[in-house]
């Protein structure tokens, strides 16, 4: 499917045409070391991504069991491995076919930040064209090691690029570091300036597997848009995420 046949679509999949959207973008990390093989939540040794390709089959499961949230969601997914790459543009998630991705290369964290919020404004551009309304975004960054283009001018881009839409509301900012004890500084950065304007959550799992991380990214975008819904706002001052969404 082209890009626009994929846009047209996610324009027209919902069942009431003025109902108000969520992007939920998801920027994930394919670099090389997800080649390597783990432990999934069953005890079972998998690589890495192949417990992506999983969390990510669970995380459509998830949405679409709940009506609200399926008919509200429209997803999209950016992968950094090497390569930037649109993996799949902004589509109902009834309508999403979850990739079958592939992991290589290096961390390129800064460029899929760029690229990923290039992609979502001009998604919310295409939805203010055909008068859908839209309400703020939901951005998950799930990395499991530093940048690697993290070079002192492009960072301050990237920290510039989720400051500017937290700020002003066109999305929310949500990282993890799969994988790893502690937090990788970079994440932790971003997360700082996010929480600055009170839109930003770390998503953490108490049981560590990557497929798991996915199960509580679902669960975060059902209760924001859930949140939404409930006070039927497009736009409002802030979201009441619950906290315990941050760990599972």
């Amino acid at each position: 499917m082209g890009d626009d046949d994929a846009r047209s679509q996610a324009l027209s999949a919902s069942p009431d045409p003025v109902v108000a959207r969520t992007p939920v973008l998801l920027i994930l990390d394919t670099d090389g070391a997800m080649c390597s093989r783990t432990e999934d939540g069953e005890g079972n040794l998998q690589s890495r991504i192949e417990q992506i390709n999983a969390g990510l089959q669970e995380f459509k499961t998830a949405l679409c069991d709940d009506f609200e949230t399926a008919s509200r969601t429209d997803i999209a997914v950016v992968t950094f491995g090497g390569d930037v790459t649109i993996e799949h543009g902004f589509t109902n998630v009834n309508h999403w076919d979850p990739p079958t991705l592939s992991a290589g290369g290096t961390i390129p964290m800064v460029e899929a930040l760029c690229e990923s919020a290039h992609h979502l404004e001009e998604y919310q551009k295409e939805l203010q064209a055909a008068h859908v309304p839209y309400r703020p975004a939901f951005v998950w960054l799930a990395a499991g090691g530093p940048p690697t283009d993290a070079v002192s001018e492009r960072w301050e881009t990237a920290k510039e690029i989720v400051n500017a839409g937290t700020r002003n509301e066109e999305f929310w900012f949500y990282t993890s570091s799969i994988e790893r004890e502690n937090e990788i500084d970079a994440l932790a950065e971003l997360q700082s300036v996010a929480s600055n304007h009170g839109k930003a959550r770390p998503l953490r799992s108490e049981r560590g597997d990557i497929r798991s991380y996915f199960a509580v990214a679902a669960e975060a975008v059902r209760r924001q848009i859930n949140g939404y819904t409930a006070s039927d706002r497009v736009r409002r001052e802030s979201a009441d995420v619950a906290d315990d969404v941050q760990d599972f």
